[in-house]
This record gives C-alpha cells, sequence and structure tokens, in this order.
C-alpha cells in the first residue's frame, strides 16, 4: 500500500500538470517523509523566509519571499494549498516552471504565476494540488 501511495504522490503532480494548471514539478523532493506533516504544513513553517526564482535557462533570478499559504478545501485523499510570494521590484518574470532555492530546503522545481495587477507590486503564486 505504502509503494501505492508514493507512486501516486510522485506521479500526481504531473498528471495534475497536464490537467488541472500549475503545481509543483517535483512533488518527490517535497514529499513528507513517514511520521512527519504534509507539504503545506513544511511551507507554513517557512513562511516570511526568502527564496530564489531562477529560469531553466539560468538568465533570469529573482528573490522572492514567501508570505503567506492558502489552505483550499479538503477533500479525500488530495492535499490543495497556494503559496503566495512577494518580490523586489524589477522585471516581473512570466509564468512558467522555476528552479526554487531557499537554505531551508533541498532545491526544487515550481510552476509560478504572477499574481496581481500589471502595474502593482511584483507578486507570484503557485498553487499545489497533490495526491495524499
Amino acid at each position: 500500500m505504502n509503494e501505492r501511495r508514493k507512486f501516486l504522490f510522485q506521479f500526481g503532480a504531473v498528471a495534475a500538470l497536464a490537467g488541472l494548471g500549475p503545481v509543483v514539478a517535483s512533488a518527490s523532493t517535497l514529499a513528507p517523509s513517514s511520521g512527519s506533516s504534509s507539504v503545506c504544513d513544511r511551507f507554513r513553517a517557512l513562511l516570511n523566509q526568502s527564496f530564489v526564482l531562477r529560469d531553466p535557462a539560468g538568465d533570469a533570478e529573482v528573490k522572492v519571499r514567501l508570505t503567506a499559504v492558502e489552505d483550499r478545501p479538503l477533500q479525500a485523499g488530495l492535499e490543495q494549498f497556494t503559496l503566495h510570494f512577494d518580490g523586489a521590484d524589477g522585471p516581473r518574470l512570466p509564468e512558467g516552471l522555476y528552479r526554487v532555492r531557499s537554505k531551508a530546503m533541498q532545491s526544487f522545481d515550481l510552476f509560478v504565476s504572477p499574481a496581481g495587477a500589471d502595474d502593482g507590486p511584483t507578486a507570484y503564486r503557485a498553487v499545489f494540488s497533490l495526491l495524499t
């Protein structure tokens, strides 16, 4: 049963990417170990910490701060939440897949979308839909 759960967790993000929109691209990197808290709780513990978003080509790099972790309604077998980031002033990154670095956790890939008005502060969000 644990092997099936692990498989679904690791590859559920890929399936969701194809059909549900922005999600984490490497869920196995973020998967909680047995007996630990959820992925959402792991991010909640990192509120107000800095992260760096880097595009796959390495051309752009933006420093952001995790400002909110928003839970979605619970559904059996599905963990859903949204991360909200505030960025520094400067050019806004387009929607896409970015390598995320932080001192607090291993690097991982994340699909990030700009949030808010184009002429407002630079903000980003990442939406998660993970099978549990």
